[in-house]
């Protein structure tokens, strides 16, 4: 079944980010539905502290999330075990980046734009591709 992934994302993780590996497209849907949310919070005072929670939430789960993959890949022959991990430490890594940043300017709706667009193009690329190569590697057990 072919997938097209060159799609915005919306506010619910549509099925074409689906992997079929239950728990991993739990855990995408988890993420997905964090991003959507703090992108979409209000900027107003009443809200700053609900977008630093949820930005804050995002980076805790990411965490758990990348743990979860790397423990399935510790399991199979996986070549690509290595870059799969790269890609996860630079999400964790300009995650933490954007939040210390956005934390000293949570008005700066620029920087939060910018977050986005690398969430996007992060979490496309590393769903449709990464982690589908990942999925195809466990099937094979």
């Amino acid at each position: 079944m072919s997938r097209n992934c060159n799609m915005a994302l919306e506010y619910h993780m549509p099925i074409e980010f689906h992997l079929g590996h239950q728990e991993i497209d739990r855990q995408h849907d988890v993420i997905y539905s964090l991003y959507n949310y703090f992108i979409g919070c209000n900027k107003t005072d009443r809200e700053h502290n609900k977008c630093h929670e949820t930005l804050s939430s995002i980076s805790k789960y990411v965490i758990v999330h990348c743990n979860y993959e790397e423990e399935l890949m510790k399991n199979i022959v996986y070549s690509k075990r290595d870059d799969h991990i790269i890609e996860h430490l630079q999400l964790i890594e300009i995650t933490r980046i954007f939040q210390d940043r956005i934390d000293k300017d949570p008005d700066n709706n620029e920087l939060i734009a910018s977050y986005g667009e690398f969430f996007i193009d992060w979490f496309q690329h590393h769903v449709c591709i990464t982690d589908r190569e990942l999925i195809n590697s466990l099937r094979q057990l």
